[in-house]
């Protein structure tokens, strides 16, 4: 099972599998799915795969982009690369 660590308010988890102070609900490498409460480990996302939260932070990016709006309440054109979109590590595609 993965072992994690927390900040004492409980808000911030990180996975820790050799010093980790607590075992975590599912196995997960997304330490942003955990939070402590009254010492007790809760996952945000209620057990599904790491695929899935993926999934599900991504659609709710692409919502609050779509909802997104400047300053003075003018929508802003922006746009998320997809799921599986891998960026280019710095000095690939250079010429």
């Amino acid at each position: 099972m993965t072992k994690a660590s927390f900040s004492e308010d409980g808000l911030v988890c990180w996975i820790d599998p050799d010093n980790g102070t607590h075992e975590l609900p599912v196995e997960s490498m997304l330490p942003h799915r955990f939070k402590l409460v009254e010492g007790v480990v809760v996952d945000k996302y209620e057990g599904v795969t790491d695929q899935k939260v993926r999934e599900i932070d991504h659609e709710e990016a692409m919502k609050a982009a779509a909802e997104a709006v400047d300053g003075e309440g003018n929508p802003t054109p922006f746009e998320l690369p997809p799921l599986d979109y891998v960026a280019p590590l710095p000095g690939e595609g250079d010429n």
